[in-house]
């Protein structure tokens, strides 16, 4: 009904919300403290604005007493960064639902250069794939090293999978589609960057000089940039 001043008290009749009842664990039926599960949205991608999320406590469980019960639920569960996270669907009926967590795959290795065959001293970006086409890498979860060793965890997510390489003077490296091995170590070789591929050019002061100390950022469909204060936040 129109709110409008002076109207008729209205009553609104609440039902009782459904009962659901989670339990994690991992591949050898233990339970999984501190899991994180949540409500997500159309198929089955996390959003913040869902109305449920909850921590398992030290048995594993969960429980959710204000559940929607005339549909299912899709509901999504991890803990990072030890397990990859899983998603599924079900009915707040009451009954426990077990939800069974893959640890996380971690893929380590050495970088070097594909000239020399010595290690790369700059610094490493190394980070997972899931999927295909531009926007697959999740350079959220990348792992920075200037000892010339890489890691790249994996916690599920669309195939294929893959893992991708950057660092400062060489092109950068995409693996294969891959089935990762938990404890698997590769030897990367990075090849020297083309520099007809390069971007280069000059920042001008208004007046006309170069603009020495200037911040440039590339931006592309996988990264962007945020300005806070007149610079780039990291």
């Amino acid at each position: 009904a129109d709110l409008k001043e002076g109207m008729e008290p209205v009553e609104i009749r609440l039902q009782p919300g459904g009962i659901l009842r989670l339990r994690l664990v991992d591949e050898a039926g233990n339970p999984v403290v501190d899991g994180r599960v949540a409500l997500t949205g159309p198929a089955g991608v996390f959003s913040g604005n869902m109305n449920w999320s909850a921590k398992t406590g030290p048995d594993g469980r969960v429980q959710w007493t204000s559940a929607h019960t005339n549909q299912m639920l899709s509901i999504c569960a991890s803990r990072y960064p030890d397990f990859a996270m899983s998603s599924t669907r079900v009915k707040a009926d009451g009954e426990e639902h077990v939800i069974r967590l893959q640890r996380a795959i971690a893929i380590t290795g050495r970088v070097i250069d594909a000239r020399t065959g010595e290690l790369v001293r700059e610094e490493i970006k190394a980070f997972p794939g899931y999927g295909d086409g531009e926007n697959c890498w999740f350079r959220g979860e990348a792992w920075r090293s200037t000892s010339g060793t890489f890691q790249v965890v994996f916690h599920g997510g669309d195939y294929p999978w893959r893992f991708r390489i950057e660092a400062e003077g060489y092109a950068p490296y995409i693996s294969e589609a891959l089935i990762p091995v938990s404890g698997a170590s590769l030897d990367v070789p990075l090849e020297p960057a083309d520099p007809s591929e390069m971007v280069r050019g000059t920042v001008w002061r208004p007046d006309g000089q170069p603009a020495a100390g200037a911040q440039v950022a590339l931006l592309n469909r996988e990264q962007g940039a945020t300005l806070r204060r007149a610079c780039f936040a990291e």
